[in-house]
């Protein structure tokens, strides 16, 4: 068996997971899903982390951010024309 070590250097990846377990579906466009985030809901040139624990719709345009960490699960409405910007 041959075993290959390699040394990778990731630095866009986060250094740690968020987790922030949540029932049910979370809306981007519902201030609730933002209540636990310093400074309420994302804007513009912000860097926005989706946790672990999410299951979160974009159902209404994204402001135009920075990043976008997804460690939880995004999905687009299907009833609505968003972009993620």
């Amino acid at each position: 068996m041959l075993w290959l070590h390699t040394r990778l250097t990731l630095p866009h990846l986060p250094h740690q997971v968020v987790i922030d377990i949540r029932d049910g579906t979370l809306l981007w466009s519902d201030a609730a899903t933002w209540e636990a985030r310093a400074g309420g809901a994302p804007s513009d040139g912000e860097n926005v982390t989706v946790p672990f624990g999410w299951d979160l719709v974009i159902d209404v345009d994204t402001p135009a951010l920075s990043t976008l960490v997804i460690q939880g699960n995004v999905t687009f409405s299907t009833t609505a024309n968003v972009t993620l910007t």
